[in-house]
């Protein structure tokens, strides 16, 4: 009997309107990216893919190709290559975007850390192969932010225009937690 009545009087109806109304006067949570801010991943973000370098600068990766065995949506493709000395590197690592999952498997599979997520969430393209990252690509990549007080927040930024189009870029004047 009460379930009939609720339904007659539209009482889920009123409540949804009386939540509408309250928030309508509220303090909106915009974040107006890009033209002015940019929101900055917490350090256990799953952004793009980025291959690490050790501290001589070489590249970490020794083309084991456990990543690429490992990967669901086999995204990962690795030719390995030896040099006089026997140590593997890759002569070809190319990773198709258009398939992965960010699933982060490559990632905890990876023996020396060699391939990691990054901080990139900004990525969009005109073709097809602009989703293919190779090797240099993945060496361009950022990794996330380290500094405690920055993850998670939003900073003012401003756009930039160079050779390689536009990119949204921190001024570092203003920094606030957007909840």
């Amino acid at each position: 009997m009460i379930n009939f009545l609720k339904t007659v009087l539209l009482v889920d109806l009123l409540n949804g309107a009386r939540l509408t109304f309250k928030k309508t006067f509220s303090k909106t949570i915009t974040i107006h990216y890009p033209d002015k801010e940019k929101w900055v991943p917490y350090e256990r973000f799953r952004g793009l893919h980025y291959q690490a370098v050790d501290k001589n600068n070489n590249l970490k990766c020794v083309a084991c190709e456990l990543c690429a065995r490992i990967c669901p949506a086999n995204v990962i493709t690795i030719e390995a290559t030896e040099d006089d000395k026997g140590v593997r590197r890759p002569a070809v690592y190319t990773m198709d975007l258009h398939r992965c999952a960010y699933c982060g498997l490559c990632v905890e599979v990876c023996p020396e850390d060699a391939i990691m997520h990054g901080s990139g969430y900004e990525f969009a393209g005109y073709t097809r192969e602009d989703a293919v990252m190779t090797l240099d690509k993945l060496l361009k990549n950022k990794p996330n932010e380290s500094d405690p007080a920055k993850m998670g927040t939003v900073a003012t930024a401003r756009l930039q225009k160079g050779k390689d189009g536009l990119k949204v870029v921190e001024d570092g004047r203003k920094r606030y937690r957007w909840w």
